[in-house]
């Protein structure tokens, strides 16, 4: 049996698979914008700045694959439209007009320089967190898809600090 994928017949914006691509990030992208909205201008509190740095990563892996689902990559396309930017500064979302994919990532690379910051040194109780590593690894791929190799390698090389890769018995 064929899933309807394979059916290869004309797909519209609300077909499943492009709805679902959309509307999940752009569903993390509204819980992280309500989430930072509640914290307000002047955060100090270590385990704030934590939980913010956090969200904010995972806006930017959003954004990521909304931009990786809805345009060419980065270096083909860098200045074509992809998916419209919602912050929590958006406020007419009906005259929001799609931004560039080059747009798009520099809302990632932001929030991933802030998220890379905020939590280095930090330490998490279970891989369900996102800690320093994480942001670091998160960013070398929003790297690699910009093309900027070198920064690409850096950040992985931040990522693998303090594991061990597994080995092929591990994974085997």
């Amino acid at each position: 049996c064929f899933s309807v994928r394979g059916a290869l017949s004309p797909r519209t914006a609300t077909y499943r698979t492009p709805a679902i691509r959309y509307r999940a990030p752009y569903n993390m992208i509204a819980s992280v914008n309500t989430f930072l909205d509640g914290f307000g201008e002047d955060v100090t509190d270590p385990n704030s700045l934590n939980m913010m740095a956090q969200a904010r990563a995972l806006r930017a892996w959003s954004y990521m694959l909304l931009a990786n689902g809805f345009q060419f990559s980065y270096q083909t396309a860098a200045d074509q439209p992809a998916v419209p930017i919602v912050t929590q500064e958006t406020t007419d979302f009906t005259n929001n007009p799609r931004a560039s994919v080059k747009e798009g990532y520099d809302l990632v690379i932001e929030d991933l320089n802030y998220a890379v910051q905020t939590l280095e040194g930090a330490s998490r109780t279970s891989k369900m967190y996102i800690d320093g590593n994480v942001a670091h690894g998160l960013r070398a791929r929003a790297y690699l898809e910009m093309g900027d190799w070198q920064k690409a390698y850096d950040d992985a090389v931040k990522a693998a600090e303090g594991y061990t890769p597994a080995s092929r018995a591990d994974v085997s």
